[in-house]
């Protein structure tokens, strides 16, 4: 049976803060779009690349909320919320229980707003209670296993205690094992390889650099920059100083793309990660060095 908690406060609010963020979103882009290039322009477009990464972070929270159920068996409990769910064998419940009956919060790391918590609650006897739920703290079922605690919240709490203690009583029909089951996308090694996400994040740290550079000093530089030079030095091509920007764009789209295949070819290439990413970073310095000699 597929119990579901009662989600339309949280839904309402989740709706209106990815709505409020995407509006900031569009009124950054528009405002940017409306900037000459300078550093007032980057500082809008790194605003608005900021609010994009928080838009995606809520709209997926928001997933999980909308996703959310417990679906109970004559063997398990699972806990489905957005890309992933909790097995809970009926075996391993020691105890189902009201949350008034467990010591006060000391705090909360995760995600929540009016309607939704998602993420881990410090009790005071120093244990973690891992909650997805509709319902504050104090309205939360308690599941206990052998290996963690629980926070759920069942619209119909008391016909889902009974329930779960009945199945209880009556045994388990089959050994499942208790474990965190993500979905196969989720579930990648890339996503927990520090390494691979260092080079990254230093790479586009480089990048945003460079571009900041130039948007600081673009108004002072001349109209026309040498933009290309021979072997051994000597101007060969001159022309606007709008054509310096590709120099930090090659930049961009090397970091883009050499990230989205290193995160594609990770699992089965890990040598040639290694090369692209070490390929990106070296594009970074190459385009600094690049873009020094134009304007110095």
């Amino acid at each position: 049976m597929v119990w579901k908690p009662d989600k339309k406060l949280g839904a309402l609010v989740g709706f209106f803060i990815v709505c409020t963020i995407t509006g900031m979103t569009i009124y950054l882009r528009v405002a940017a779009a409306a900037q000459p290039f300078g550093l007032s322009s980057f500082l809008t477009n790194l605003l608005f690349i900021g609010t994009i990464l928080i838009c995606g972070v809520f709209v997926s929270r928001l997933y999980g909320l909308l996703t959310l159920s417990y679906r109970l068996d004559r063997s398990q409990l699972i806990i489905h919320c957005g890309y992933a769910q909790h097995i809970i064998p009926l075996a391993s419940i020691t105890r189902v229980v009201s949350s008034g009956h467990l010591s006060a919060y000391k705090g909360f790391h995760g995600v929540s707003w009016p309607g939704y918590l998602n993420g881990h609650i410090l009790l005071e006897d120093g244990s973690q209670l891992i909650t997805h739920s509709t319902e504050p703290f104090e309205r939360q079922v308690i599941i206990m296993t052998r290996q963690g605690v629980f926070g759920v919240s069942p619209r119909e709490t008391a016909s889902f205690i009974s329930e779960i203690q009945l199945m209880l009583a009556e045994g388990s029909t089959r050994v499942v094992e208790e474990r965190y089951e993500p979905a196969p996308l989720v579930a990648l090694p890339v996503w927990r390889d520090k390494g691979v996400w260092g080079a990254v994040f230093l790479s586009a740290a480089i990048n945003l650099a460079l571009w900041g550079v130039v948007a600081a000093l673009y108004s002072r530089l001349p109209e026309r920059l040498p933009l290309q030079f021979d072997p051994r030095g000597r101007i060969e091509l001159v022309g606007p100083k709008a054509g310096l920007l590709i120099v930090p764009f090659i930049g961009s789209m090397t970091c883009i793309l050499n990230g989205l295949i290193s995160v594609l070819a990770h699992r089965n290439e890990r040598f040639a990660v290694v090369l692209l990413l070490g390929g990106s970073l070296l594009v970074q310095v190459i385009c600094w060095v690049a873009t020094l000699r134009i304007i110095m």
